[in-house]
């Protein structure tokens, strides 16, 4: 019997299904809408390359030979796309990293390959698994201008719940990598692949051999490269590539103890900062966290048509306020809050993770139960879903006496399809006015009107930026008009109140508008170190309704504002808060990005402290671990 020879190639202009499917392909790609705008030279490449195929009729004996250099083959181009698809350099993966990532794609079609014992078919799931992984991770680059994480595992829920804010928009590089995608399929599909009997195990074989080599090479390169999680933005897409950094933040999300932790020594740096006492008599105090509240000055200089901060920028009496260092941009709020609740900083645990996500399990030491101990009823608002970063655990753990959500909450007013922050106000003074006599609240309030996706169809631009049309940056700053009105009503209401009330306002993060913006404002300091740390300063004040000492130049943290709160209400800060209280004056600002040196006036990253400020910084370290953990 004549052996099939392992490649054959011949015409066969019979394939009429073929050309039709390229020519119906073609058309979706080339629709009017400006889904994906081909040129039309890059059209005529395109139907081109499917036309020509369909005309080729290429027939393969399927060996181990064939099943090896396919998945190898797949794997270097999908690696190749990843990069490009997600706006990186391939040249900027060194060989171990190149080769990781090669390894790693490759070794999840042979795992595939294992289960199937056929490559077409393995190298087909595969793909649809990892190139609808990259979509994902370029629509969460585009919503809040950082990668997806390993963490954000923990987080689906919040993000499909708030994509419908988003709008997707395709590149030119995101349209010919579906392109390439599409291609690598339409080539394996509609070559003739010859198969040796059903009960021939030697693509499984291959699979299980060639599954441990990747293993193998993954596990080498790991240990064999400085790879490491990389902190900004899109970078550990264009050094590490996709899959790869995904692995390694895997890797490396683990909290370890600090260096020579021990509980003891925990206990002993704690035990000379001795608990403080409380005032006679304490204020009301309303804290509201202001989604993406930020104030787009500090990066520089440009004109507005009106002041979207007019009425906060007034406040001066009675007030003490500044700029505190957020650890995120653009998104992950729940780490900003756990920072305030907890006087924790992320600078301590890994990259990207999220303390309400991944560590708060059956307890946590908070402000909440100060506030408790203090004779305050503590409650919660967020007019959003319970399930949003697990805050209806959270908050369980934390012990908020009362916790009131989108279904408890007025729903009237909405800005965008969310709440807005003059409705959500009003919900807060209700609150306060069906107050017992005699109660005193602390009431923890979280705004939703600002949440990201500033390019709203039929939402008008009542603020603009002189000389520059950015839809998303002239839509933030509308909405951050309307807070600011809702805030001029909210204090208005509570200086005519004769209780004694404090109001604290901060904001979680920046907002991730258009980065255009920052390149206008910012010029060649928007690609700085110096410059990307403007937009991890958000506003705060701490204002009252009776005489206060007023700071209007104050520099701090999230992790260390709740600690301002209390020491200005005349609350008694127990010994971890009288800790940070006596580190604030040592290290005035820490987040996960950045400190600020007194040594050397001005922010440094927290791996580059030398002398008494390392020493500081890692007995914060060891203090909270023990807190958080031990």
């Amino acid at each position: 019997m004549e052996k099939k020879p392992f490649f054959k190639a011949s015409i066969k202009p019979d394939k009429v299904f073929y050309i039709v499917f390229a020519l119906v392909y073609l058309f979706v790609l080339g629709c009017e809408c400006g889904f994906l705008p081909f040129s039309a030279r890059g059209y005529s490449i395109i139907a081109l390359f499917f036309i020509l195929f369909s005309l080729v009729r290429f027939e393969i004996r399927e060996t181990p030979v064939f099943d090896l250099l396919v998945i190898l083959l797949n794997a270097f181009i999908v690696t190749i796309v990843f990069q490009i698809m997600l706006s990186a350099d391939p040249t900027l993966l060194n060989t171990p990293t190149l080769v990781g990532n090669i390894a790693l794609n490759a070794g999840i079609s042979f795992l595939f390959l294992i289960f199937t014992n056929r490559a077409r078919l393995s190298v087909t799931i595969s793909n649809i698994i990892l190139f609808g992984f990259t979509f994902i991770d370029y629509m969460v680059i585009s919503f809040r201008g950082s990668e997806i994480k390993f963490s954000d595992i923990y987080s689906i829920r919040t993000a499909a719940s708030v994509v419908g804010q988003y709008d997707v928009k395709l590149t030119t590089r995101v349209n010919y990598s579906l392109f390439v995608f599409f291609a690598i399929l339409f080539v394996l599909w509609v070559t003739k692949i010859t198969h040796k009997s059903k009960r021939n195990q030697l693509p499984r074989i291959t699979g299980v051999l060639c599954l441990g080599i990747s293993l193998f090479t993954v596990s080498w390169c790991m240990n064999n490269s400085t790879n490491y999680m990389q902190l900004w933005a899109t970078d550990g897409v264009k050094y590490n590539g996709l899959t790869y950094n995904f692995l390694i933040e895997a890797r490396d999300s683990r909290v370890v103890p600090p260096e020579n932790y021990s509980k003891e020594r925990a206990e002993e740096i704690l035990s000379s900062h001795t608990a403080t006492p409380t005032a006679e008599e304490t204020p009301h105090v309303i804290v509201i966290m202001s989604e993406a509240f930020a104030d787009l000055s500090v990066l520089g200089d440009f004109e507005v048509s009106e002041n979207p901060l007019e009425f906060y920028n007034s406040l001066t009496e009675n007030c003490t306020k500044g700029y505190a260092l957020s650890s995120v941009y653009g998104g992950n709020t729940a780490t900003s809050e756990w920072e305030f609740l907890t006087g924790n900083t992320q600078a301590f645990l890994p990259y990207g993770s999220v303390a309400y996500q991944q560590y708060i399990k059956r307890k946590a030491d908070s402000i909440v139960g100060i506030m408790e101990d203090n004779g305050y009823t503590t409650v919660a608002m967020h007019p959003y879903p319970s399930t949003g970063w697990r805050r209806n655990v959270v908050y369980d753990v934390f012990g908020f006496d009362e916790t009131y959500f989108q279904d408890e909450l007025s729903k009237d007013g909405k800005i965008r399809g969310l709440v807005s922050d003059q409705t959500f106000f009003k919900d807060i003074i209700k609150r306060f006015e069906n107050k017992k006599e005699g109660e005193k609240l602390f009431t923890f309030a979280i705004t939703m009107q600002n949440h990201g996706g500033y390019e709203y169809g039929g939402f008008p631009s009542e603020v603009t930026v002189e000389g520059v049309d950015i839809l998303s940056v002239n839509q933030y700053l509308t909405l951050l008009k309307k807070s600011d009105d809702a805030l001029r009503e909210l204090i208005g209401y509570f200086e005519n109140t004769d209780e004694k009330t404090m109001i604290v306002l901060f904001g979680d993060h920046f907002p991730a508008v258009n980065s255009s913006f920052y390149s206008h404002v910012m010029g060649e300091e928007a690609n700085t170190y110096q410059g990307t740390i403007k937009r991890y300063a958000v506003p705060f004040m701490i204002w009252t309704n009776y005489d206060t000492e007023e700071n209007t130049d104050t520099l701090t943290s999230l992790n260390y504002l709740s600690t301002l709160m209390m020491k200005k209400a005349g609350i008694g800060l127990p010994p971890y808060f009288s800790y940070l209280d006596y580190l604030m004056d040592k290290i005035p600002a820490i987040s996960f990005f950045a400190y600020y040196s007194q040594e050397n006036a001005g922010v440094k990253r927290p791996s580059e402290a030398t002398g008494e400020e390392l020493e500081l910084i890692n007995e914060y370290k060891t203090v909270q671990y023990r807190n958080m953990f031990d």
